[in-house]
C-alpha cells in the first residue's frame, strides 16, 4: 500500500484547510504529515480530492487579493519609533497596488497609454476594422498646423479611412 493510499480523512481536511490559508503544498503536507508527493499522488487518482484542492487554492487566491485591496484603500498601521520607544503609528498605502487595481478593472482608462494603444489596435485588427491610431503632436508644431491636421485625421476616420 502506497503512503498516498493510507492519507487519513483527518489528513486530508489538515491538507486541503492549510492550503486554503498557504496556497503553499509543502507547508499543507508538513501539517497533515503526509509527503508531498503523495498529496499529488492522490489529486491524481482522486477526483474529490483534486475538486477540493482546486477550490483551496481558489479561496488562498481569494483571500491574498482581499489583503491587496485592504492594503492599496486602507492601507496598514506601521509602528513609528523614537530614541527606541514606540511614539505612534502611521498608515500607509500601497500606490502600486491601487495602480494594478485601476490598471486591471478599467484598462481603457489606466493602461499605459502604449499598452493600451497596441491592445485597441489589435482588437480592430481582430475584429476585421481598420484601427484609428494616434496623432502624435510635437511640441514645435505650430497650433494653426496641428488644428488641420486634427481635422484631416477626423474625416479619414470618419469615412472609414485608416487614421
Amino acid at each position: 500500500m502506497t503512503q498516498a493510499e493510507t492519507i487519513t480523512q483527518e489528513q486530508r481536511e489538515t491538507f486541503i484547510a492549510t492550503l486554503a490559508d498557504t496556497r503553499n503544498v509543502t507547508v499543507a503536507a508538513q501539517e497533515a504529515g503526509i509527503a508531498r508527493r503523495a498529496a499529488f499522488a492522490l489529486r491524481s487518482r482522486d477526483a474529490d480530492f483534486a475538486a477540493d484542492w482546486q477550490d483551496a487554492e481558489e479561496a488562498a487566491s481569494d483571500l491574498l487579493e482581499h489583503e491587496a485591496r485592504q492594503r492599496a484603500m486602507k492601507g496598514i498601521e506601521e509602528p513609528v519609533y523614537y530614541h527606541g520607544k514606540k511614539v505612534g503609528e502611521v498608515r500607509r498605502y500601497s500606490e502600486t497596488l491601487l495602480l494594478m487595481f485601476l490598471k486591471a478593472e478599467r484598462p481603457e482608462k489606466f493602461a499605459e497609454k502604449g499598452a493600451a494603444a497596441s491592445t485597441a489596435k489589435a482588437a480592430g485588427q481582430a475584429a476585421g476594422q481598420v484601427a484609428g491610431g494616434v496623432l502624435v503632436v510635437p511640441g514645435t508644431a505650430d497650433p494653426k498646423d496641428w488644428a488641420k491636421q486634427v481635422r484631416k485625421h477626423q474625416k479619414r476616420l470618419a469615412n472609414g479611412g485608416p487614421g
